[in-house]
């Protein structure tokens, strides 16, 4: 399935999920059938279809979680060789995972040929689980747990007091993340993207409710 344009007229559309405090409250019961771009500790909520990692220091503190036997066995990985700054180990480098190279200090930007990612700083759901939903041949993407902030469903506080330092200085929403720019890569390509994290936190994209699109 790592494989481009795999999913074209196969499956029209995906759901891509963050890591926000909305999905405390979805029924991930809804998405048996769906195809699932997870990021990061996401393996914490459901094992989805792709797993994708953007931070090498978040992928090796949080290994075991992410890549143990089971999510080897269930998902497939795109991974970023640069990630963080940080080498990726070559013991991540397996047949079910792509590898690509993050490119800093330029706008968002996604590559067809999915070798490459911009880094925004905005988020590994815009620099890497768009692109690859792209990459894969969608012509829909839908939002999940995309609350726009800093804390996770799994800790709402932080483990290390990042998430009060964070909020202190930028406030309650995620700065550099460029919905704009990515909404206009996304025209570019006729594919549509919404929003159905029910904070709806993202003016910048159409909302959709979430148990209303399974009726």
């Amino acid at each position: 399935m790592l494989e481009k344009n795999y999913y074209k007229n196969k499956k029209e559309r995906c759901f891509v999920l963050g890591t926000g405090t909305s999905l405390n409250d979805i029924d991930f019961s809804y998405l048996k059938d769906e195809v699932t771009i997870g990021v990061n500790q996401i393996c914490l909520a459901m094992i989805p279809t792709f797993v994708v990692v953007g931070d090498n220091e978040c992928l090796i503190k949080n290994e075991k979680l992410i890549f143990n036997e089971k999510t080897k066995k269930n998902c497939k990985f795109v991974f970023v060789s640069n990630g963080a700054g940080v080498r990726l180990p070559e013991r991540f480098y397996i047949d079910n995972s792509r590898v690509i190279h993050s490119i800093e200090e330029i706008k968002y930007f996604i590559d067809d040929e999915l070798k490459s990612s911009s880094n925004t700083g905005g988020s590994t759901v815009q620099d890497v689980a768009i692109p690859l939903a792209c990459w894969l041949g969608f012509k829909e993407i839908n939002l999940l747990g995309c609350d726009r902030g800093f804390r996770h469903f799994f800790n709402l506080e932080g483990t290390d007091g990042t998430v009060h330092v964070l909020e202190n200085k930028y406030g309650k929403t995620r700065p550099r993340q460029q919905w704009s720019l990515v909404q206009r890569e996304l025209k570019k390509r006729e594919i549509k993207l919404y929003n159905c994290s029910n904070t709806n936190n993202i003016k910048e994209i159409e909302y959709r409710d979430y148990e209303g699109m399974f009726e």
